[in-house]
């Protein structure tokens, strides 16, 4: 016999073998980062609202502001955004932003005011706060303004409806 004959046969790995402990790896790997996504989402959802970014940061009452950040309702009626103590009105709202009108804080004339901004998403998170500065409106409301001379002359003393009389334009009582 010979030399080559003698020597103990040479175990070979099976290709379908590493397959199979291929897939597994590949599987499990897909299966983590599935679990990974999931998780991230669940606490995006699941955690409180956070504020960004508020674009203008100087604005005056009745402009909209766009804030954005994460964890908000897209509906209107699920968030609710304060300015100070006063909350402003939804224009739009999505995931990652909401344009809010800002409310009429009472700014005096010719000064401004830095406002606390937050939102709250449902009845129970809050974000936390972020400041604007905020100044008078432009053009003032209709019928805020005070009445030239011309007017206050023109001015009835006495409502015309006595059931709607102030105390101190009273009705005289009929004469007898």
């Amino acid at each position: 016999m010979t030399e080559a004959t003698s020597l103990p046969p040479v175990e070979r790995r099976r290709f379908p073998r590493r397959w199979r402990r291929g897939r597994k790896a590949m599987f499990g790997l897909l299966v983590l980062i599935a679990l990974a996504l999931v998780g991230y989402f669940a606490f995006w959802r699941i955690g409180p609202p956070l504020i960004g970014r508020i674009t203008p940061s100087t604005v005056h009452v009745g402009e909209t502001v766009i804030i954005e950040g994460q964890g908000f309702d897209t509906s209107l009626e699920g968030n609710v955004v304060y300015f100070g103590d006063y909350s402003g009105r939804m224009v739009r709202a999505g995931r990652t932003e909401l344009e809010v009108e800002v409310p009429d804080i009472g700014v005096p004339e010719g000064q401004e005011e830095r406002v606390p901004v937050k939102v709250e998403v449902g009845e129970s998170q809050v974000s936390s706060t972020m400041e604007i500065v905020v100044r008078p409106p432009l053009e003032p409301e209709p019928g805020t303004e005070p009445l030239t001379e011309e007017e206050a002359e023109e001015a009835p003393l006495s409502s015309p409806n006595p059931a709607y009389a102030s105390p101190s334009a009273s009705v005289s009582p009929p004469s007898r």
